[in-house]
């Protein structure tokens, strides 16, 4: 048996998936819908994954600590991108 789904085209851009959902979520970034709201500040996000992560900066819990210089983080993709930080002066060649 062969599952085809239907793509859906978004009406703004290019874009195409066979997925409702990410259709949906996607044209947010067109409309400037943003229907999650941070419980603690009320800033508003067009996708729940990104105000969960940003309910956890009014946390005091750091749980991501840097292995290079101990400066802790409260998500993994920021203690990534600091991390990175300390060797992106050492990609430059001296020839």
């Amino acid at each position: 048996m062969e599952s085809c789904k239907k793509l859906s085209f978004c009406p703004y851009c290019p874009y195409a998936t066979a997925h409702k959902g990410h259709m949906q979520r996607h044209k947010r970034i067109h409309t400037n819908e943003r229907p999650f709201v941070c419980v603690v500040c009320h800033k508003r996000f067009n996708r729940k994954d990104h105000v969960l992560s940003h309910m956890k900066s009014h946390s005091k819990e750091l749980p991501y600590p840097c292995q290079v210089c101990s400066h802790r983080f409260y998500t993994k993709n920021d203690m990534l991108r600091h991390f990175a930080e300390h060797f992106a002066d050492n990609t430059s060649s001296d020839a």
